[in-house]
């Protein structure tokens, strides 16, 4: 008898294991929905469900990404992870980046939201962009207009973002568009974003978000500098944070 305890007690650790991951997830799912279900108005995309094919795509692409081997850490503080990658199935000649920020309690994610998709509210704290202009909203989308002037290099980027609810996150995806109220422009690289997602989750008493992005800027100069990327996410990171905190 005593052998068949000594075989039976892995299995029966791993199963204790199990339930123990399995209460921790429903306690973070049952958190979420307490703390953040009164806030979940956008104003913005809302929906359960996917209708676009790109977007779905970008969302399981992310996960298989994620557990790519080949990131490589290049920034680790106490509220900032920034990792890379070099190149996706987007495009093998462009690095992908991996952040994750750490907030230092609940954060409502309308307040997050807004701070990312609200042209009028980026414009206080989002230094890296020159200007930002929504130039769609309805139901089902958010078209967004940004402009970057900086170290002698102009660009800009048109996209279409979606934000999606979930049971315990909220996910928001954007990809690059074509929109005829807004041409590219004589002198200034319409560079593509290939795939950003932006995933907000409570975890651990506090709300966590991580990104993927994957960005073509089109301009020799700008890609040159690819390597300065990481510094940039970590400023605008920290500078997102803070926004972020004086609001909540």
């Amino acid at each position: 008898m005593g052998c068949c305890e000594t075989r039976d007690a892995p299995a029966n650790k791993e199963k204790k294991n199990n339930s123990k991951e399995e209460n921790s997830h429903s306690k973070d799912l049952k958190e979420f929905k307490l703390k953040h279900e009164p806030g979940m108005s956008f104003c913005l995309s809302e929906s359960d469900e996917i209708v676009d094919d790109k977007v779905q795509e970008i969302i399981e692409y992310s996960s298989t990404l994620k557990k790519d081997s080949r990131w490589i850490q290049i920034i680790e503080t106490e509220h900032i992870i920034v990792r890379r990658l070099d190149g996706s199935k987007y495009g093998d000649k462009f690095p992908v980046f991996y952040s994750k920020i750490y907030f230092d309690n609940y954060i409502m994610p309308n307040i997050i939201i807004r701070q990312l998709n609200d042209a009028k509210e980026r414009k206080k704290w989002d230094k890296s962009i020159s200007d930002v202009e929504n130039i769609r909203e309805n139901l089902d989308e958010i078209v967004v207009y940004t402009y970057i002037s900086a170290f002698g290099y102009k660009g800009d980027f048109l996209e279409k973002k979606t934000v999606l609810r979930r049971d315990d996150h909220v996910v928001m995806v954007s990809y690059s568009i074509e929109d005829a109220s807004k041409p590219p422009i004589d002198g200034v690289s319409r560079g593509e974003i290939l795939m950003t997602i932006q995933t907000i989750k409570y975890k651990n008493d506090r709300t966590v978000m991580t990104m993927i992005t994957h960005q073509n800027y089109k301009d020799v100069f700008a890609s040159l500098f690819s390597y300065m990327i990481p510094t940039k996410i970590k400023e605008w990171g920290m500078a997102f944070r803070k926004r972020v905190h004086s609001l909540a």
